[in-house]
């Protein structure tokens, strides 16, 4: 097997918000061509920061996606949607956790507008879009 630099930095996340590698992990999900493995363990990084560097990534796998679309961390959402175009499923579960920055991105202005189409159940009519006007 072929060891790359960022190898070792990914395989222990560390400390949590406390790692030294944190950065150079953030790099790597940034900059480098990852294999998926080391993709899904950086995906469930303790340090918000990879998670989004992870997220800006293009391209990224499906599973990836969809890993990240359950992130807590309103600020890995927001940069999800920016990049990548999300199914229908993804963009409702982006939109529950209702954080002001996130709706912008995905496109809607106003967050009561978002309330109401997130209870009435909105689909995006065009599945896989993420900018997609209710």
């Amino acid at each position: 097997m072929v060891m790359h630099w960022y190898d070792e930095y990914c395989s222990h996340p560390g400390q949590g918000a406390y790692s030294p590698y944190a950065p150079v992990r953030a790099l790597a999900a940034r900059t480098q061509p990852l294999p998926l493995r080391t993709q899904m363990r950086l995906a469930h990084d303790p340090i918000p920061a990879v998670r989004q560097a992870l997220a800006a990534h293009d391209p990224l796998p499906a599973p990836v996606i969809d890993e990240l679309s359950w992130d807590p961390n309103p600020r890995v959402l927001a940069t999800l949607a920016e990049h990548h175009a999300l199914t229908g499923e993804q963009h409702t579960r982006l939109l529950q956790c209702l954080d002001p920055a996130v709706c912008r991105v995905l496109g809607h202005a106003d967050m009561a507008a978002v309330l109401e189409q997130y209870t009435a159940g909105w689909q995006p009519d065009r599945p896989g879009k993420h900018r997609g006007r209710p």
